[in-house]
Parts: structure tokens; C-alpha cells; sequence
């Protein structure tokens, strides 16, 4: 995660380092799933820089949980069938509707992608 600088909340800036978190891009539970790679290339995967972000405690879970997304421009989605008050409260923690730029790439994004291939993304919004 050094790619990423100092532990900083990508999506809210919150730069509290006890409660901020490396968050894989494309699950390591997901990873151990698949078939089609050796246990090297898994290892690898798991351990890459680029298959991460820092995130806090709020928005790992909410990321791990797929109740926030990111998009493959970086612009984050949440899932918009849920109450108003919760998307009221993931908006105002939120202060950042995008992942910058130095961090999407090239294999960020196929990280990304493969973690989205399961998500049905018309379920989710953009933040306003």
C-alpha cells in the first residue's frame, strides 16, 4: 500500500491510523476461490499494492459489504435501495465521490473488475 502514501480514508480523508485500513479491491476470500490460478500467483494477488486502498473502519465495511462500490472511472456508487436515513448518513461521511487518479491503475482497475463482475450495478447510484 505504499503506492497509496500516508494511511489516509480514500473516500473521507479521515487520517485517524488506528481505525484506518488496507482494504483489498478484489476480496482474498474471492481470490482462494479461483481455479484457474496457481498458489502463487494467488499469494500475489492478495499481497499486491495495487489490489488495495485505504479506507476506514466505516467505509471498509461498507465496501466489503458491497453497500458502496466503485465505479470503473473511479466515481463511487452506493446501493440505492436502502432506507433514506442510511443514505443520508453514507452521504455525509462520504466527502469524496471519487478515488483519485494515481491510484486507478491498470491493475487496480482489473482487480476492480474482477471484483464487480458479481455486482448487478444497476442496483446502485451515484453520489449527488
Amino acid at each position: 500500500m505504499g503506492k497509496l502514501g500516508g494511511k489516509s480514508c480514500a473516500l473521507c480523508g479521515c487520517q485517524i491510523p488506528q481505525i484506518i485500513q488496507g482494504a483489498h479491491i478484489w476480496p482474498v476470500a474471492n481470490i482462494k476461490k479461483t481455479h484457474n490460478i496457481n498458489a502463487d500467483k494467488k499469494l500475489e494477488s492478495a499481497t499486491d499494492g495495487d489490489n488495495g486502498i485505504w479506507l476506514c473502519n466505516n467505509h471498509h465495511k461498507l465496501f466489503d459489504i458491497n453497500l458502496l462500490i466503485i465505479n470503473e472511472d473511479g466515481r463511487i456508487k452506493y446501493q440505492s435501495d436502502i432506507k433514506e436515513v442510511d443514505g443520508s448518513y453514507i452521504n455525509g461521511m462520504t466527502i469524496n465521490n471519487q478515488v483519485k487518479g494515481e491510484i486507478l491503475t491498470a491493475r487496480f482497475l482489473e482487480y476492480l473488475e474482477k471484483r464487480n463482475s458479481v455486482i448487478d450495478k444497476q442496483l446502485y447510484s451515484f453520489f449527488e
